[in-house]
């Protein structure tokens, strides 16, 4: 199998882009090439689509790929190391983010390091006594809305609602990105499920710095749910 890949960056230039494409089913391996440079770029299968970064791109040029199917050469991967509850995120640089499913009101990320190596996010805030106490839901980067189907699901008042993991459907490292997929369902106080969550997370190191690519989708699987509006 060899294939060609144009990619045209517009009116813009086109650094540190992940992009992605169609290709085969049921490859096992493929060898990604910059075709004019002959250097070897890292990609990343995921079932029929090839994932990789396009890099130096500039505004109104565009850059051609080689893909054959064959196994390029190894390249360091983003890991993911799952513990009890909490599952970090690993890069060449060391930890990236965490993210925390277990034992709490709603999953959230939190550290997220930034490129210089400190974390973007303030710590967690759990004593009573904190001066941040006020917003001690606001643990991190999260998914979280004040009113649904009247069951408050962003503070941690009381009263409040939560999101319980149920489950992962996929934990994938890679040299281009790691992807966390996890299944959520939406609960009130008492524990009556309100909607289903697909939270879809990648994770991708750069040169310059980390995206977080977050894709969320709700199911209202239990009935008619409608988001009111609280600002």
């Amino acid at each position: 199998m060899q294939k060609r890949i144009i990619v045209k960056a517009g009116f813009h230039e086109r650094n540190n882009r992940p992009v992605s494409c169609n290709i085969e089913e049921g490859l096992k391996s493929v060898k990604l090439t910059d075709a004019k440079e002959d250097i070897e770029i890292p990609c990343q299968l995921e079932g029929g689509r090839l994932c990789w970064v396009v890099n130096n791109l500039e505004s109104g040029k565009e850059k051609e790929y080689l893909v054959t199917g064959k196994a390029g050469r190894p390249f360091g991967n983003i890991d993911l190391d799952e513990k009890p509850g909490i599952i970090d995120i690993r890069t060449g640089k060391g930890l990236f983010a965490s993210y925390h499913f277990g034992n709490v009101v709603r999953p959230f990320l939190n550290p997220v390091m930034g490129p210089d190596n400190k974390s973007v996010l303030r710590e967690i805030v759990e004593k009573e006594d904190s001066p941040e106490h006020d917003h001690r839901h606001q643990r991190g980067i999260l998914v979280a809305h004040g009113d649904v189907n009247g069951v408050d699901d962003w503070s941690e008042e009381e009263g409040h609602g939560s999101i319980r993991h149920d489950a992962f459907r996929e934990i994938v490292s890679g040299p281009v990105c790691a992807k966390i997929t996890a299944e959520n369902s939406w609960l009130s106080r008492e524990g009556t499920k309100v909607l289903s969550e697909t939270r879809e997370m990648r994770f991708y190191s750069l040169a310059e710095a980390g995206i977080i690519d977050f894709i969320i989708t709700f199911r209202a699987a239990e009935g008619r749910v409608v988001f009111g509006d609280k600002k």
